[in-house]
């Protein structure tokens, strides 16, 4: 009986001690020194990084079932490979050859113009786009005086209309289309001129490789195993209020899983962290979070189409010079012509892009619905009788995607942008480091910007975990959160509609002066 006693008294006190182990201890998976959150193209740069410098002592925490996020998401359409994540990508040919793409260049002279009355109006659309051209190139000097005299931003729909250029017609508003909301995935009146203008810097060209991009992170994917890579591990929380940083994945209490870390690298695309998916403990200061809302996420999706037989010409692209006029956006504007010499001749196989609203209504809809959609819009451009079976049809959505929300970070909607907004997107906050697209100034928006910003994170966490220090923000507010504006003053020399901004203790506020 003495020994059932000692076995008794041994479990109420192991009982005892586990209910008053710290309930952020209770449920630890797995420890490391550096988590990395996402395994997309930051993630996995970060990854190579690190174990080029033979760091193995990390973990990445990926949500979905697979890695390399949209880079690496393919698709089996028509018995061809299709990238539907990266079917586009910008950049210098030589370096984005050197990481791994196989490109082909648009033609972008290469068009046919279609309304919906059947017509071909490509004659008409070269016209109008000589004239459209013209005001854009004129519109190069009002951003190169805004960049070389710091003058404030405006928007490409103001800057154009400054130049000449203001759409009157279906044919105007599809041309314009194709410069500019193709261009960032976001209505021109959302544009900014600096970035578009920095932005069309950038020559652009076509994936075609049946690999996808793939090719991007192999030297990666072969050094990874169970222990450093956790696929399905939905981030929820970060918590860095005590001496280590805890991360939280699961959707519910009882799927919750934690893993602590020193140092962690966030690369979660810019729209999950806008959308509020993750919960920071302590919340993130207000400098870091005005920028996570102040950049946009644009979106350029295709919708993979396969017919009986093809029934439109050889032409590179097909514009579609919508009627409708109850809608703010373009209505199924473009299709690209995959079935061409250089593509995939033989393949039957058009596909429908779609950008910013457009995008968003169209993943509202179910396949079934689309499908008639673009049935009705084909036979408006083509004739009833011309337009051959739609026989299979593919759809991403990636706007509405809970782990992309977008498909690239762009520029924020023009304002007076504070000078340093990209540093301030960059900073690291304590121990939580960040690696989002738009924190690369020449690159944002594209691959090449994604494997950027992680470099720069990647180094600065380094730093810091070779230094053993306390890793303070590498940023120091000392722009204010509202332009300063100088003060106008009347004769009788008494100020005027000014606004100052003072520092108290750290935190910035507006004051109206007074004399």
């Amino acid at each position: 009986m003495a020994g059932h006693s000692h076995i008794k008294m041994w479990i109420i006190s192991t009982l005892l001690l586990m209910s008053f182990v710290h309930p952020s201890l209770a449920n630890v998976k797995k420890e490391a020194k550096y988590l990395i959150l996402g395994a997309g193209a930051g993630g996995l740069h970060a990854a190579r990084l690190l174990l080029a410098q033979n760091i193995t002592d990390f973990i990445i925490l990926e949500g979905t079932n697979q890695i390399g996020g949209r880079s690496e998401r393919s698709v089996d359409f028509g018995g061809i490979t299709f990238n539907p994540g990266d079917m586009f990508v910008y950049g210098n040919i030589d370096y984005l050859q050197m990481l791994g793409f196989g490109l082909q260049k648009y033609d972008f002279a290469f068009w046919e113009v279609r309304n919906d009355q059947g017509e071909d109006i490509t004659s008409e659309a070269n016209t109008q786009d000589g004239i459209l051209y013209a005001a854009k190139e004129a519109t190069n000097d009002l951003a190169e005086g805004a960049v070389k005299h710091k003058r404030p931003d405006i928007d490409q729909k103001t800057a154009m209309a400054m130049k000449g250029w203001l759409a009157k017609s279906p044919l105007d508003e599809i041309v314009q289309w194709y410069y500019f909301d193709f261009d960032q995935g976001i209505q021109m009146k959302r544009e900014s001129l600096v970035g578009t203008y920095r932005q069309s810097l950038q020559p652009d060209y076509y994936l075609i490789t049946d690999y996808g991009a793939s090719g991007l992170f192999s030297d990666v994917e072969q050094q990874l195993d169970e222990e450093h890579l956790h696929l399905g591990e939905v981030v929820v929380k970060i918590d860095q209020s005590g001496d280590k940083v805890i991360v939280t994945t699961g959707n519910t209490p009882s799927e919750e899983e934690e893993y602590v870390a020193d140092y962690v690298l966030v690369t979660f695309s810019l729209g999950v962290l806008q959308q509020g998916e993750v919960t920071f403990i302590p919340p993130l200061p207000e400098w870091k979070t005005e920028q996570l809302c102040r950049y946009q996420r644009g979106t350029i999706e295709g919708v993979l189409l396969r017919f009986a037989s093809k029934f439109w010409s050889d032409a590179e692209w097909i514009l579609h010079a919508s009627d409708r006029q109850d809608v703010d956006y373009h209505h199924y504007p473009a299709f690209l012509n995959v079935d061409r010499e250089g593509m995939h001749p033989g393949s039957n196989i058009l596909v429908a892009i779609l950008t910013g609203e457009e995008a968003i209504r169209v993943e509202g809809l179910s396949d079934e619905e689309i499908m008639e959609e673009v049935l009705n819009v084909l036979r408006n451009m083509y004739g009833e009788e011309n337009v051959s079976e739609l026989q299979e049809m593919y759809f991403e959505r990636w706007a509405t995607n809970p782990f992309s929300y977008g498909t690239f970070d762009t520029w924020p909607v023009p304002a007076n942008i504070p000078p340093d907004a990209h540093e301030r997107l960059a900073a690291n906050v304590g121990h939580v480091f960040f690696a989002q697209q738009a924190s690369s100034y020449e690159n944002i928006g594209l691959t090449v910007g994604t494997i950027e910003a992680s470099s720069m994170a990647v180094s600065k966490m380094l730093y810091c975990g070779k230094t053993g220090g306390d890793c303070p923000e590498d940023y120091e507010s000392t722009w204010s959160y509202w332009s300063e504006m100088e003060c106008d003053e009347r004769d009788d020399r008494e100020l005027h509609g000014c606004v100052m901004i003072k520092k108290n203790e750290g935190k910035t506020r507006k004051v109206n002066t007074v004399n």
